[in-house]
């Protein structure tokens, strides 16, 4: 009698993750969000500067993830931000005022022990970057007008915690 030892079969996901978001973007920090497509599991990748020029390896599980940009495994030119089941990542250490950031999701099956295969299709919104100077405000936002009261300005600027940025406008009045 033989027995063989049947190891698990993991296919790639064929809905790939979609629609990413950037919110809550301060100088130093934005969350992430997009919509989930059928894999078990998403790895996220952010690059400074251009787009993602490499995606993950099936078989490869010793990828790790670091909210804290730069500290996860680089991959792309980019670091791992995020590894897990869920839609949504608040990364730190950036310089939102100043750099484009790309940012890929890549569904992934399996995982730990087991093979792990990713889906390294694009897909709607997927990847995705976010110009320097694109902000989204919170409700303590404020902006301040800096230029003559009788003109229309591009030339407004955000109070916030940090400081002060200018940020494209138009004013009608």
């Amino acid at each position: 009698t033989k027995y063989f030892l049947m190891a698990e079969r993991c296919n790639d996901p064929t809905t790939q993750a979609t629609n990413i978001t950037f919110s809550n973007v301060t100088n130093s920090q934005m969350d992430i969000g997009w919509t989930n497509g059928d894999g078990t599991g998403r790895l996220v990748v952010v690059k400074a500067g251009s787009a993602i020029t490499a995606s993950p390896v099936d078989g490869n599980f010793s990828y790790t993830a670091n909210t804290i940009y730069a500290s996860g495994s680089a991959l792309g030119g980019g670091y791992v931000v995020y590894i897990g089941s869920g839609s949504t990542v608040t990364v730190t250490n950036l310089n939102t005022s100043s750099t484009t950031y790309y940012c890929q999701v890549f569904e992934y099956n399996c995982g730990g022990a087991a093979q792990i295969n990713y889906n390294t299709n694009t897909a709607t919104n997927n990847p995705l970057s976010r110009a320097p100077g694109t902000w989204s405000f919170g409700a303590t936002a404020t902006l301040v007008r800096s230029g003559p009261s009788t003109t229309s300005s591009n030339n407004w600027q955000s109070n916030y915690a940090g400081g002060i940025s200018t940020i494209p406008a138009t004013a009608f009045w």
